[in-house]
């Protein structure tokens, strides 16, 4: 059975890449799906089961480039609205480097902190500029 299993499997999207972004995204939009019929007592059963047919289509499915182009995609979207705070979580937490950003191109600048007053020269445009750390 085991055999059957893996021969059938053999060549398909869910053997080779597993759990990927875009079936945990699935995975949660089923479960708030299922919390928010129960909480509002609304029937969410359709949504929540077209989202399990989906997610069981993509483990199943042999166009492993479509899949993978899907993924691709949900990735990005969800590093746009991951970044800034990706960013800031490293800002926050550097505590020798200050951030500055150069007046003429806007590249963020890493500056060392206690340093007092420092000229500054932006790597990607060359100009020059007074910091202060």
């Amino acid at each position: 059975m085991k055999e059957k299993f893996y021969r059938f499997m053999q060549g398909r999207y869910g053997a080779m890449y597993g759990s990927d972004t875009l079936s945990r995204v699935l995975m949660v939009l089923v479960i708030a799906s299922f919390a928010v019929g129960r909480a509002l007592h609304v029937q969410t059963a359709y949504v929540t089961l077209l989202l399990i047919v989906y997610m069981y289509f993509r483990l199943f499915s042999k166009n492993i480039t479509g899949r993978y182009n899907e993924n691709r995609k949900v990735q990005q979207a969800l590093n746009a609205v991951t970044a800034p705070f990706s960013k800031l979580k490293r800002r926050l937490g550097d505590r020798e480097n200050k951030y500055v950003s150069c007046p003429s191109c806007h590249q963020e600048l890493r500056i060392p902190k206690g340093k007092g007053r420092i000229k500054v020269t932006c790597p990607k445009c060359g100009h020059k500029f007074d910091g202060r750390s």
